[in-house]
């Protein structure tokens, strides 16, 4: 190996001083509607020295993350107010609450689609005592560790000196390898916190890299990314590897987005520069860039508005004002992505128009989110019955409209 165990962090934190321990009692948030499984998660958390707090609805909860910033939170998925993956995404493309590890609960299997998101753990309900123990030991574990540990794979010096440069100062304990072969026997030595590996190694390809990691069975949920600028290798097919953690980045900017993602690194930490790159990756969303969305609304204010908003991200925008008209563009234009309907038009409101996507065969799984002129009680659950994957209140929260955008649209 090249440069085996180099640390790159620049900076030593004032609560970082060598021979002194980590701050403890952190503070964890837990967002479930189910006040017995909330209150038995806060009590095994007590006993590993955590300060819980509970918030029973999901726009509580984002309120209070928002207002407290904890230092990690456990999320229900299926929660009133606000969606738990609208949620887990919100958290972490806000650099306040992005370093905090989030445990998804679900009662469905969701481990690798949580993992890919940004999540730290994923547990299937029904939990046992001992699986909730184990995850919340694993939370107190890494977030008393520092640095954190990254391996990274390429045979370009100049490539991996311009990673280090950009976490500098992110407290990232480097191991460097040339290699596939010699990333393999860094894994079997040791476990890591993130993995990033070139597409193309002299040995093979990150694919074959990837295999022989799953086969080694030293992988785990380890998150792994490609990075695959200037590249020819072809691209990986998560259908292909349905339980690996991977990601493409395809740019510097998007490889620091991930690399701080994966580990949970807070930006203050890293130099200037690297913090303006993570601002320029915000202000665009690459997986929304290029998709067709259909705005069903007879508000032409509410039109203009949410048109440029998502123009702004480089998607193109079809609009009707009617349901009628909606129908008939949906027909005309079949590649639509996802369409934004509101609930109260005249002729044919947007409920009967949701409820009309549905019953013709290739709309069945389209994307489809209700608008409401106000949030009266009821009125999610009603526009869920027709057939609308989520809902939205005007005025439009652009932020949770981006939000849900990338969790329906994303990769």
């Amino acid at each position: 190996m090249s440069t085996p165990n180099r640390n790159v962090s620049s900076q030593v934190g004032k609560d970082d001083q060598p021979g002194e321990p980590r701050r403890r009692n952190h503070q964890l948030l837990i967002i479930e509607d189910d006040p017995t499984f909330a209150r038995i998660v806060g009590e095994l958390a007590s006993r590993q020295a955590f300060r819980p707090v509970i918030a029973n609805r999901g726009d509580v909860g984002l309120a209070m993350a928002r207002q407290l910033k904890p230092d990690a939170i456990v999320l229900d998925v299926r929660l009133p107010g606000l969606d738990g993956w609208g949620l887990l995404d919100q958290f972490k493309h806000d650099p306040a609450t992005r370093p905090a590890p989030v445990v998804i609960v679900s009662g469905d299997d969701h481990r690798t689609r949580a993992l890919r998101r940004g999540a730290f753990d994923c547990l299937r309900k029904p939990i046992g005592a001992d699986v909730l123990e184990g995850s919340l030991a694993r939370i107190n574990a890494f977030l008393e560790r520092s640095p954190k540990t990254l391996l990274l794979v390429d045979s370009d010096g100049v490539r991996r000196r311009e990673v280090l440069d950009f976490i500098a100062g992110g407290r990232v304990d480097v191991t460097e390898a040339s290699t596939g072969a010699e990333a393999l026997e860094a894994l079997l030595s040791r476990s890591f916190d993130c993995i990033l590996s070139a597409s193309l190694l002299p040995d093979g390809t990150a694919r074959d890299l990837l295999g022989k990691m799953a086969k080694s069975g030293r992988l785990g949920g380890t998150p792994v990314l490609i990075r695959t600028r200037g590249d020819q290798a072809p691209a990986l097919d998560p259908k292909g590897m349905p339980d690996v953690v991977f990601r493409e980045v395809p740019s510097i900017e998007a490889l620091l987005d991930a690399v701080t993602l994966f580990l949970h690194l807070d930006e203050m930490d890293l130099t200037a520069s690297s913090r303006k790159l993570l601002e320029k990756v915000r202000k665009v969303n690459p997986e929304l860039a290029g998709k067709r969305i259909l705005i069903v609304d007879d508000d032409a204010r509410n039109v203009f508005a949410v048109k440029s908003l998502l123009e702004a991200q480089r998607m193109n925008v079809l609009v009707a004002y009617s349901g009628k008209e909606g129908l008939a563009t949906l027909a005309r234009e079949p590649a639509v992505d996802l369409v934004l309907m509101d609930v109260m038009m005249p002729e044919m409101d947007g409920y009967e128009a949701i409820r009309a996507i549905r019953q013709h065969g290739p709309w069945v799984s389209l994307p489809v989110f209700a608008f409401t002129a106000k949030a009266m009680k009821g009125d999610r659950d009603r526009c869920l019955e027709a057939g609308a994957s989520d809902y939205i209140a005007k005025p439009v929260d652009t932020t949770q409209l981006l939000s849900l955008l990338r969790v329906w649209l994303g990769p």
